[in-house]
């Protein structure tokens, strides 16, 4: 595994630890709770953000938020 692919890994791990966390509090201290696709969706936008922010980003940013996990593929 190269070395920018397991950065890309990381930070999807986080990006879902992230979401979860913050549903859980908003769970605990509001009673609210998003349902899956709208944490599936958060996941999404802070994954592009935080990759964007990380260094150079080699991916167009039409592709990011409709299928990352494709466009990771055929980048």
């Amino acid at each position: 595994m190269t070395y920018q692919k397991a950065q890309i890994r990381q930070v999807v791990w986080f990006a879902a630890v992230w979401n979860n966390w913050k549903n859980r509090n908003s769970l605990v201290f509001t009673a609210t709770k998003k349902g899956l696709d709208a944490m599936l969706e958060l996941i999404k936008i802070h994954l592009w953000q935080w990759l964007k922010n990380k260094g150079p980003f080699l991916y167009p940013n039409s592709c990011g938020l409709n299928d990352p996990r494709a466009c990771l593929v055929e980048y």
